[in-house]
């Protein structure tokens, strides 16, 4: 099961909208069927939360990143939120949710 390529498409929109220097980002998404909801958060080095606008296009492929996720996903049912942490140096954390 290999996860790496949909992990740094995540990746990569987050670096491309945050502003830089940043301490960590967070990307909170919900999948449904068919549409996906995404929020993003910044932290500067300060530790000052800014939520970011997240482009009709970024959201496209960040969708599409997780959609590839939770199809190769090892549990079912496929998860319903997640949640995806970077730091600047590219470790992430990514932590997943299963609604009702």
């Amino acid at each position: 099961m290999m996860m790496d390529a949909q992990y740094q498409q995540i990746a990569r929109e987050i670096v491309a909208m945050c502003p830089a220097p940043f301490a960590h980002a967070t990307l909170e998404a919900s999948l449904g069927d068919g549409f996906s909801k995404v929020a993003l958060t910044c932290v500067d080095a300060g530790g000052e939360h800014k939520s970011v606008p997240v482009s009709a296009l970024a959201a496209s492929n960040i969708d599409d990143a997780l959609v590839e996720l939770r199809e190769a996903w090892p549990t079912k049912p496929p998860f319903s939120t997640c949640t995806f942490t970077l730091s600047p140096d590219g470790t992430f954390k990514f932590d997943v949710g299963y609604g009702d």
